[in-house]
């Protein structure tokens, strides 16, 4: 029965239906002319199974499309450049291990061969303004050749060789790590992972792709604009030139839709200048220094006392440092020289206390405090 309720007699057979995989004998009608071979419906026992298989091909072609302009700007990129799976959770002993992995790195770019600076030019400026629209190239790799043998920041690189074309040049340089490689006419640095050890083959990349690359690692939207390290992470697994460290730094620092949501850092509190004393004993501090050994007297502590004015010091040994005992050395002094307008002191329990809070209330005395 059709869906417009007509009905029609097909004839029947017994036919092997095997799919993704999945087999399993059924009895199915016969038509003359079908749109597709095989028409399944859901009274098969494996349907469910294989339209899983079905929806997740059709995902993974989605992502394969959404990669298609980095695909036509190197053709022989690694298909793990770019991901658009969710991000994972990382530890915070993980996070620690990859900051060190690429200050290794940074290291190691030091140490690398190949020449570092052009008569005239700034490697961090080369990256250009990550607003700045990517000029057409050529993309295929005789292009990609021709262009690192024009390049005079890769010559060294080529006067270093430890492998061409499978055969090994130089045994102590094939040995070490990094060195370079040139297979196929392009020209890569080997070197070895910081913390897997893993072998990793990076296309030296010419003058003139460099910012192509930033570009595609940091601003568009499969890349996320992510940070310094990320950034890296994604062009040091497949490229490398000399300067890349600090070129993606620059281009991060002076992406614009990065500096629009970046965190602003707190402003830091301005100095304040401390006022002037301009009379002596209009400011003092007081302090205790002990205990020491005890005298003949009793004595193990020292009530200091400085004048900010005049740094006059007063030093009065005390057997305790009761509250008591303090604020009767206070008012000894202070009838010698005069009442303060403040009193420094820290937050010791025999300065906090309530007499002394009574004393400084009834002398109109302001009792500040150390932090």
């Amino acid at each position: 029965m059709c869906i417009h309720g007509d009905v029609k007699s097909y004839p029947s057979a017994k036919i092997n239906l095997q799919i993704d995989g999945y087999a399993s004998q059924v009895v199915t009608g016969v038509a003359e002319k079908l749109p597709y071979p095989v028409v399944v419906g859901k009274d098969w026992e494996h349907f469910g199974r294989v339209l899983k298989v079905q929806v997740k091909d059709v995902e993974l072609r989605k992502e394969e499309e959404c990669s298609a302009d980095i695909g036509r700007l190197f053709p022989f990129k690694d298909p793990d450049l770019f991901s658009t799976r969710a991000r994972v959770h990382k530890s915070k002993t993980q996070r620690k291990l990859e900051k060190r992995e690429w200050a290794d790195i940074q290291d190691v770019e030091h140490k690398c061969p190949v020449q570092q600076v052009i008569a005239g030019e700034d490697m961090g400026q080369q990256a250009g303004d990550p607003g700045d629209p990517i000029p057409e190239l050529g993309t295929s790799p005789r292009d990609v050749r021709q262009a690192q043998k024009n390049d005079p920041t890769l010559s060294g690189a080529y006067d270093s060789l430890a492998v061409a074309n499978g055969h090994v040049l130089d045994a102590l340089k094939h040995s070490q790590f990094p060195h370079f490689m040139l297979r196929d006419e392009l020209l890569y640095r080997v070197c070895k992972h910081p913390n897997t050890g893993d072998l990793c083959e990076q296309i030296l990349v010419p003058k003139g792709y460099r910012r192509q690359l930033l570009q595609l690692s940091h601003s568009i939207p499969l890349a996320g604009h992510l940070g310094r390290e990320k950034t890296l992470a994604h062009l040091l697994y497949r490229f490398f030139w000399p300067g890349v460290y600090k070129e993606v730094e620059n281009f991060c620092k002076s992406c614009p839709e990065c500096q629009l949501v970046a965190p602003k850092g707190q402003v830091k509190a301005p100095l304040i200048p401390i006022p002037l004393v301009e009379l002596p004993f209009e400011r003092i501090g007081v302090d205790l220094v002990g205990p020491l050994e005890k005298t003949a007297a009793g004595n193990h502590h020292i009530l200091v006392i400085v004048d900010y004015a005049t740094l006059y010091p007063e030093a009065i040994p005390l057997r305790n440092t009761s509250a008591s005992t303090i604020a009767n050395e206070l008012i000894k002094l202070f009838s010698r020289v005069g009442i303060p307008k403040e009193i420094l002191t820290d937050q010791g329990t025999n300065f906090t206390s309530k007499l002394m809070k009574e004393v400084c209330a009834l002398l109109n005395i302001k009792s500040l405090k150390t932090s």
